[in-house]
């Protein structure tokens, strides 16, 4: 009997059309995600339902308008592209599916069960372990197969930003995009709140855990300290001086996230004479609204108020050759 192995890939997904209502039901399912807003329920629906949604919407929608293709969301046809290329790489079956949105999760996994498959690798495509993104997803997954009469070996990768391909990958991404030629490089992580980064070790700061010094046994599962590991690992790829980078956050809600911000960032440099600026974004294996437009428009809009020249934001690795190869490497290892 030939044994068949499924790759089950996760994004954190889009909404079906830049339309409000569109947009507005999908922020509605993302936002009321526990893992998201950690508050209880009944507040949760009260403050997604009440005031976020009903304010957020309309202003996304104008977001997602000016990135939209002809194909639709950026997020989802680089998703599709990427399975795409893996699929003609492997003879093993290649799945796609959303968090949030469609291609839903709950219908690839009843795809999956009708095939019976003897092993599933289930990896969302979030480079960064974090509880509201990849955690989200994989208990997702297991919510929705827990009444599976048999279920296959289940493999997880929970996190690949430590694996030297994804690394090799990134710094190349970035190589061809000449980084000599700009004042500096910013390298711009999706934020968080602190008040879910700090869960990481049991309350403490990331100032007491010496998060952005080192990554340890201690601080493993710090989002906070993973990332400044991956811009070390990427400065070190790309032979980097300490000064000629710096590394920011980005997408914050409040000011009690991740520091330092990204647009602060791009403003102190820019009143420090830096006029042209590389801008990085390794949290996003898809390039999507917080690249294209929170990066590219919004922020660039910004710098250039300021003084600045020119903002050039890598492309993520989407479904980039060379990481197609490598990250089918990353789910057969």
């Amino acid at each position: 009997m030939i044994e068949k192995k499924a790759f089950l890939l996760i994004n954190i997904g889009s909404p079906e059309s830049y339309k409000v209502g569109a947009v507005r039901k999908y922020l509605r399912q993302f936002l009321s995600d526990k893992r998201v807003i950690n508050v209880p329920a009944f507040f949760r629906h009260l403050l997604v339902n009440g005031i976020i949604v009903p304010f957020r919407a309309p202003k996304s929608a104008k977001k997602y308008k000016e990135i939209w293709t002809d194909l639709g969301s950026p997020l989802i046809t680089n998703s599709v592209e990427l399975r795409q290329k893996l699929s003609k790489l492997t003879s093993h079956d290649v799945y796609l599916a959303m968090r949030y949105g469609n291609p839903s999760l709950k219908n690839i996994l009843k795809e999956i069960k009708e095939k019976k498959y003897s092993e599933l690798v289930v990896c969302p495509l979030f480079p960064h372990n974090a509880s509201s993104t990849t955690s989200s997803a994989i208990e997702e997954v297991f919510r929705l197969i827990k009444n599976w009469e048999n279920y296959p070996s289940i493999k997880v990768i929970s996190e690949f930003w430590n694996h030297p391909l994804y690394a090799e990958s990134l710094a190349r991404k970035v190589q061809e995009n000449n980084p000599a030629d700009f004042d500096h490089i910013v390298i711009s992580f999706h934020g968080l709140p602190l008040s879910q980064v700090y869960k990481a070790h049991k309350g403490k700061t990331c100032a007491e855990m010496r998060c952005t010094e080192s990554h340890n046994v201690e601080n493993r599962y710090c989002y906070q300290a993973v990332c400044y590991e991956t811009a070390l690992q990427l400065a070190q790829n790309l032979n980097l001086l300490p000064n000629t980078y710096s590394i920011s956050f980005q997408s914050r809600l409040s000011n009690n996230w991740l520091q330092p911000f990204t647009d602060k960032v791009l403003i102190d440099l820019v009143h420090k004479g830096k006029k042209k600026i590389m801008v990085i974004c390794p949290s996003f294996i898809s390039d999507c609204l917080e690249t294209i437009h929170e990066i590219g428009i919004e922020y660039e809009e910004i710098f250039k108020k300021n003084g600045g020249e020119k903002i050039f934001l890598v492309p993520s690795l989407n479904s980039y050759d060379y990481w197609a190869d490598s990250f089918l490497k990353i789910l057969e290892s």
